[in-house]
């Protein structure tokens, strides 16, 4: 990802064994050039896309939520307005008042939302569960 290299998983084999070999051992490579060879950017782009998806959750940037709102004029603007004082990116929001399992004064809206990392999204929801009715994916 910082060399911004696309590579099939068969072309970066070497910099896996590579990594293992180091957490194993890390003075064996020590004052030593090393030069890994990778290659093989035959990837699907969709595939590219899932991984890239995958890796920002992992890493704490990304993540899924739906909240349960008062189905009131203003509730969304509320939660938007929080996520906003959180700074936290909403990518996507889907608001929700047909679903038959949600109840008539109800609604549910499904959030994605970008953060800077692990400590960022732990405030987010410790703020929102504080806040609103959230569970998060």
């Amino acid at each position: 990802e910082k060399a911004r290299i696309i590579a099939e998983g068969a072309g970066a084999i070497n910099l896996a064994a590579f990594k293992k070999l180091y957490q194993q051992k890390p003075e064996r490579f020590k004052g030593k050039k090393v030069v890994l060879i990778i290659c093989g950017g035959n990837i699907d782009i969709n595939l590219v896309d899932r991984i890239i998806e995958k890796g920002l959750i992992h890493s704490y940037r990304k993540a899924h939520f739906s909240v349960t709102l008062n189905d009131k004029p203003g509730a969304l603007n509320q939660l938007t307005r929080e996520l906003s004082r959180l700074e936290a990116n909403v990518l996507q929001i889907y608001h929700s008042r047909g679903d038959e399992q949600i109840a008539l004064k109800d609604s549910q809206v499904n959030v994605t939302i970008e953060c800077k990392n692990k400590e960022h999204l732990d405030y987010i929801a410790s703020e929102l569960l504080a806040n609103f009715n959230v569970s998060w994916e």
